[in-house]
């Protein structure tokens, strides 16, 4: 029985270990900069696999774990909590124990979008798919006035059963913000010329992301700039200076316009997740 409830998701101020078997490895299924990663199964039950990301928000001297921000632990669960969509990665709980935070969700067997196009290549029909359940599920975070802040295909989980979910919101925020956490949002790869000058950021940097990916899915899973080795602060200046990414040859003209949409300088010109499911109704591209 929950000890506390969190838009409907049981809070447990026990360890998690009388519920879940593989939290005990020597070493996470999955490391983390912000936390470690466990692949996991219910020890009575149904015996459902999950995945659990074990943080530490109390420091320990005996512990070489990295203390995550309570805010963020705190911003990651509310918004999980509160953005519940078919196209969003399920909190299904949380226990608190000992000065460590675990999140307990589903395990999504098809791996990450990054993993499927590093292998695959992604006709136009899956890139609609992909898209559309993007895009939808973006809108639910957008609704609830939140950032994701690192939207990319690695996190983007795939089930096989088609599944599209957005997960991983450790570095989300409450629109507009700036603050001291913005240099650790995501990758720069991702981020929008107005992050990059540290800048308040609002809904739309999300929308910049999502065009990134875009271009991910279109060149095996690698984010435009990924191969030129450039330091942080040439690659903000680049992402400002230049603007919109070069696009491919031959490029389909509905994935380009979905992209000038995306790509606007100026984020006050920039797409919502509404208009752009209004304008594009995710019709298979011609």
């Amino acid at each position: 029985m929950a000890d506390h409830l969190i838009e409907g998701v049981p809070i447990h101020f026990s360890d998690p270990q009388f519920d879940y078997a593989g939290l005990s490895a020597i070493k996470p299924t999955w490391p983390s900069a912000q936390g470690s990663v466990y692949l996991c199964h219910e020890v009575s039950g149904a015996r459902q696999i999950v995945v659990i990301k074990k943080y530490l928000i109390v420091y320990s001297k005996d512990s070489e774990t990295v203390v995550m921000p309570k805010e963020l632990v705190e911003t990651e669960i509310d918004t999980m909590a509160k953005c519940q969509h078919s196209n969003i990665l399920r909190l299904l709980s949380v226990h608190i124990y000992e000065g460590y935070v675990f999140l307990i969700t589903p395990y999504y067997d098809g791996g990450t979008l990054q993993e499927y196009c590093s292998v695959n290549r992604v006709s136009l029909s899956q890139m609609v798919f992909i898209l559309k359940g993007l895009v939808s599920g973006l809108s639910e975070i957008h609704r609830h006035g939140y950032i994701h802040r690192d939207i990319k295909c690695e996190n983007v989980f795939l089930g096989k059963d088609n599944t599209i979910v957005i997960g991983d919101f450790g570095v989300s925020s409450s629109a507009p913000t700036v603050d001291s956490s913005v240099e650790n949002a995501g990758v720069i790869l991702f981020w929008a010329p107005e992050v990059c000058k540290g800048e308040v950021i609002n809904l739309k940097a999300d929308i910049w992301a999502l065009g990134i990916v875009v271009l991910e899915m279109l060149n095996h899973g690698k984010a435009p700039y990924e191969d030129d080795n450039l330091e942080d602060k040439e690659m903000k200046r680049k992402i400002f200076e230049q603007g919109r990414p070069l696009y491919p040859e031959n490029l389909n003209s509905q994935l380009e316009d979905f992209m000038n949409l995306c790509f606007k300088r100026d984020p006050e010109q920039r797409a919502s997740t509404s208009e752009l499911l209004e304008v594009y109704h995710f019709h298979p591209l011609q």
